[in-house]
């Protein structure tokens, strides 16, 4: 092994009990045997050979971002890391990047942005919004991207994949291959440990506006109609990707629960202003004039970050614990569900007024144009994804039992929306409700899964890949429908 191994006895237990914590320090309660951090392929394939000769069980973890811990492992599992795989290499005319399993979204778009700057290009990768998250979960779990809607999913910009298999055997996966078509929305850790991708890298990406627009949550019904309509669907450019958000604004001008219509657009802030001119709502109340709004030039990265600068704004700590759950909508919100949606945001749990957050991520253009079996990512023809983030502090004594306040919340907001015609998810948001062992296949792959199924049935026969919420093959699961 070329990378360091830290087992749960050794005497290195500072190390190990960092080591064993995820994303923002989460353990999730777990202390696997082993974590084998890998810096190379052999690596890898020396730590699945260990596993599969002692009949352990393997957890892989790359950015450690799982909002479910399934990165995390249990007692008798060792936990494959490829977090120091950090390789990068542009081709010559740079219209290619191929990057190890561990590169972050940080770390690819600061070498982009000193391409752009030493060559004078206009290079652009699909990424997510948080710098920490590593390009492997995002892309094999679909990869949403505040540039989804231009130029497609995370899972679209893939050309080329290395993997290593339970056998510990390598393949190169393309296009074509039935095995690359399952890891291109099949979710990580399923089929075998990728360690290396051949990624497209888009040129032309020039000045990038980022604009915000916000409202007192009591606009939410004014707004939110024109939102769904126009900006979830094919009506506005591809260029143009809006967030709708609810939160704890904190603002020199004025703080409270808002409304917020932010995102970005490819092109200048003078054209961005046009574009969302149907949602600007000028009023004045209490001295105050509305909208509190802000339209910003600048790189990719700096305005990307600009979606999430202010709505932690009002914490004090950063909570240490974060529930997820989501719910993909293809058709509008009934006015009584946008009520349901203002309703459970001013009552949420007091300690979570400045930290928890919902949202909408919206769908069209370049996403909806594949079809639904092109890619495992199934969800083409839907408008948005519905997500709240539930945030909660689990060693604050001035908060006893948070966790489970912001838990009932989160279960308690998707309860009181009818979902009988929005029962998907997205699969890089893991559902942690009790129930949803039987219903993840379904929500997340819906007809894809028996063929996803039958891949995880030719390469991984023996079950060594096994995690919560995985993908089982076909002798003991049911075949699904197709899925709304």
């Amino acid at each position: 092994m070329g990378g360091t191994v830290l087992t749960r006895n050794s005497d290195k237990d500072s190390a190990y009990d960092f080591a064993r914590r995820c994303a923002h320090g989460y353990t999730w309660g777990q202390t696997p045997l082993i974590i084998s951090y890998c810096v190379g392929i052999s690596d890898v394939i020396a730590t699945i050979n260990f596993v599969r000769n002692n009949s352990l069980n393997l957890a892989v973890r790359s950015g450690g971002h799982s909002s479910i811990g399934a990165c995390s492992g249990s007692y008798y599992t060792v936990v494959l890391d490829v977090s120091n795989m950090k390789n990068m290499v542009f081709n010559e005319d740079r219209t290619q990047v191929t990057a190890g399993a561990g590169v972050t979204f940080g770390q690819l778009a600061t070498q982009i942005e000193y391409l752009n700057e030493t060559e004078h290009r206009e290079l652009h990768c699909v990424t997510g919004g948080c710098d920490t998250v590593s390009i492997s979960g995002f892309t094999m779990g679909g990869g949403y991207g505040i540039t989804a809607r231009e130029f497609g999913m995370g899972c679209d910009q893939v050309l080329e994949m290395t993997i290593v298999l339970a056998d510990g055997s390598v393949r190169t996966v393309k296009k074509g291959d039935e095995l690359f078509w399952a890891l291109m929305g099949g979710t990580g850790g399923n089929f075998g440990v990728v360690t290396e991708f051949k990624l497209k890298v888009h040129q032309g990406m020039r000045k990038v506006t980022y604009f915000s627009l916000n409202y007192p949550i009591s606009m939410t019904s004014k707004l939110f109609p024109t939102y769904q309509e126009k900006y979830c669907t094919n009506e506005k450019p591809k260029e143009l990707s809006t967030y709708c958000m609810w939160f704890y604004l904190q603002r020199h001008e004025w703080s409270g629960l808002c409304i917020s219509l932010r995102g970005l657009f490819h092109g200048t802030k003078e054209e961005a202003r046009e574009l969302v001119q149907d949602l600007v709502v000028e009023y004045e109340e209490e001295g105050i004039k509305f909208p509190i709004a802000e339209f910003t030039e600048g790189n990719y990265r700096e305005m990307n970050k600009g979606i999430e600068n202010d709505t932690y704004s009002g914490m004090d700590e950063y909570p240490d614990g974060e529930w997820k759950k989501c719910r993909i909508y293809k058709d509008d919100l009934c006015s009584k569900d946008i009520d349901t949606i203002v309703h459970a945001v001013r009552n949420m749990p007091v300690f979570a007024q400045m930290v928890n957050i919902v949202y909408c991520e919206p769908y069209g253009q370049t996403i909806n144009s594949v079809s639904r079996d092109e890619t495992a990512f199934v969800h083409r023809d839907s408008k948005f994804d519905l997500v709240v983030d539930s945030m909660y502090y689990s060693n604050n004594p001035h908060y006893p039992d948070s966790d489970k306040q912001a838990f009932k919340w989160m279960i308690d907001f998707f309860d009181a929306l009818p979902g009988d015609n929005a029962t998907a998810q997205y699969q890089n948001y893991p559902d942690p409700s009790p129930d949803a062992e039987k219903t993840y296949a379904q929500a997340y792959f819906a007809e894809n899964y028996s063929r996803l199924q039958q891949v995880k049935a030719e390469v991984d026969p023996d079950l060594m890949f096994t995690m919560k919420q995985m993908i089982h093959p076909p002798s003991t699961s049911q075949q699904l429908r197709r899925g709304d």
